[in-house]
């Protein structure tokens, strides 16, 4: 059966060490650290790894469910928002988020926050941090029988300005990726929209053309049939028998415009 991991870290069998990739919030964090430690006895403590302690998440909570957190541990909520390295507040583009924090930084806001004040609360415990693939961080107690050796594994990466400053340009890339990919798909779907209106208006055009040249086929037909028609021969006649009067219709006339069409043909 599915639980959250509040529920399920007060029942299952400790282990020596536990991954944490939860809601990424300092309650949610705050709390899975409590019951843990709780539950072990200082040395005993497992080694507690995290993952997403760096941007977006370090110093900005985020929500899978934000009912599932009691309401005074809950930051301003903003709902349906993109977030980007560059600004604290909600960015007009970036990447894109349920539900998170308003505003970057404060109290009791993010992952990263939850671990420092998690281990600033409770002596003898240590915390490092690597700044890779949206960071890592991991925290174990110093009377642990491994503590130092894995003190001495992480520290060339503990906060390591180097990664730090390549996991900035990194994120910074992926937002601006994820930016100019959404403008790029805005553009396609702007030019699919006027190439769609192009295509009706030329159909449209189309149909109209066939319209007239169905029509003009019909006045040709017309025009036929009266050049051989007997009754424009007799009006012809009698225009002939009354001096100065003239037909309506000749058959001259109509030879005519059967010419031109012939050319405009």
């Amino acid at each position: 059966m599915l639980e959250t991991s509040h529920d399920a870290l007060r029942k299952i069998e400790l282990t020596d060490a536990i991954v944490v990739d939860g809601d990424h919030n300092y309650y949610t964090l705050s709390e899975e650290l409590r019951i843990v430690t709780e539950r072990a006895q200082r040395a005993e403590t497992p080694l507690m790894m995290f993952h997403d302690i760096g941007w977006p998440h370090a110093r900005r909570d985020t929500y899978y469910v934000p009912e599932r957190i009691p309401e005074g541990h809950r930051q301003p909520l903003a709902h349906d928002v993109h977030l980007a390295p560059w600004e604290p507040g909600i960015a007009e583009e970036g990447l894109p988020f349920d539900w998170a924090a308003q505003r970057e930084g404060g109290p009791r806001n993010g992952t990263l926050t939850a671990l420092e004040d998690f281990v600033n609360a409770h002596e003898g415990m240590r915390l490092a941090t690597v700044a890779a693939f949206f960071g890592f961080g991991v925290v174990w107690h110093q009377d642990a029988p491994w503590s130092e050796a894995v003190a001495r594994l992480l520290e060339p990466w503990d906060r390591n300005p180097l990664l730090e400053r390549l996991e900035a340009n990194r994120v910074g890339q992926i937002a601006s990726r994820h930016i100019q990919g959404i403008k790029a798909r805005r553009a396609f779907e702007k030019q699919q929209e006027w190439a769609r209106g192009q295509t009706e208006r030329l159909r449209e055009l189309d149909e109209r053309h066939r319209a007239q040249t169905a029509r003009l086929r019909e006045q040709r037909a017309l025009l036929v049939r009266m050049l051989n028609s007997r009754a424009i021969g007799v009006a012809e006649l009698l225009s002939r028998v009354r001096r100065g009067s003239k037909p309506a219709i000749s058959r001259e006339e109509i030879r005519r415009v059967l010419a031109a069409d012939d050319g405009d043909a």
